[in-house]
């Protein structure tokens, strides 16, 4: 082939690739604005500088400086110093979000987190399902739901499964799941104790039910009343060589205390960790290596009738 053909086809394919990178970064900066505006049009107070695309020719960066979404109404709080969306051309419905800083107030208070970085990405399946992967680094975890201690950690990372569609749909008493999670933690401790801390732990989950989103006493009992639970499906906490390992399906009772049921291994003595960080309030010497594990009328027992710990109420 005539060196001339080679040097055209290649200078056409150079142009059409420029022009796609420009028109999807030029559509992902714009639906970003259009994301932001809309959430002030729906009375969240929105800050942000004006995003900067860039990135050409290897991957497509849409980023924004100064970033603060307060959303009163619903309950949640998000900041950054600087917020950046990574994708590239061959793979649009593949999205990397990267911030320096990240401060989320959550359930209007109930869970603050902050770290000093947060990296996530974001892909939609063929079932219009959103899946979504977050890791916080050197990550503090404070509030009510927490018992106002800090926890921190070298390593959080947050694997959800989304319906496309989150108002939920209803069967009965139980609504249609909202969503599946993973959580991992590394390095975790309480802050100002010298226990040894968390070094791994784990959670799979499935949330059945829409809300709570305001940390209300009336959304917690909507969702407890229209069949809403929380089903912890496996659950491990490392501490070196000792180990727990449980499953629960909970819900909460008449007076939003946590209530159910499940069972409970152990390897070593795990208990005694979680007692040294007043998360239980009682850790038998010799603990039945595998064995029930209940929540009822405001109390966490093991092994039927072994109280370790007091539920109090879940306060909005």
């Amino acid at each position: 082939m005539n060196p001339k053909y080679i040097g055209g086809v290649i200078a056409l394919i150079a142009i059409g690739y420029g022009a796609l990178w420009s028109s999807i970064g030029t559509d992902t900066k714009r639906d970003l604005v259009t994301r932001l505006e809309t959430m002030r049009d729906q009375g969240m107070k929105v800050q942000y500088s004006s995003p900067k695309l860039r990135g050409f020719p290897y991957r497509m960066e849409v980023s924004v400086e100064d970033l603060s979404v307060e959303a009163p109404k619903q309950g949640w709080a998000f900041s950054a110093d600087a917020l950046t969306l990574t994708g590239h051309v061959w793979k649009p419905e593949l999205w990397f979000i990267t911030t320096t800083t990240a401060n989320v107030n959550l359930l209007n208070g109930a869970l603050i987190v902050n770290a000093t970085s947060l990296t996530a990405s974001a892909k939609t399946d063929d079932t219009q399902t959103l899946q979504l992967g977050i890791d916080l680094a050197a990550a503090t975890f404070k509030g009510r739901l927490t018992q106002n201690k800090t926890l921190k950690g070298t390593v959080a990372e947050l694997h959800l499964r989304l319906p496309s569609d989150l108002t939920g749909a209803t069967e009965g008493l139980m609504e249609e799941t909202r969503f599946k999670g993973f959580i991992k933690l590394a390095n975790f401790g309480v802050e100002g104790r010298s226990v040894r801390g968390l070094t791994h732990g784990e959670l799979d989950f499935t949330w059945h039910g829409v809300g709570p989103t305001k940390w209300s006493t009336t959304d917690l009992s909507n969702w407890r009343d229209r069949g809403g639970t929380l089903e912890v499906e496996r659950l491990s906490l490392k501490f070196g060589d000792d180990e727990l390992m449980a499953d629960m399906s909970i819900s909460l009772d008449e007076e939003l205390r946590p209530m159910g049921a499940g069972s409970l291994k152990l390897v070593g003595s795990p208990l005694a960790h979680l007692k040294a960080v007043d998360i239980l309030e009682y850790a038998p010497d010799k603990p039945a290596r595998e064995t029930s594990l209940a929540a009822q009328f405001g109390r966490l027992s093991i092994d039927g009738e072994v109280v370790v710990a007091e539920l109090p109420r879940i306060k909005p």
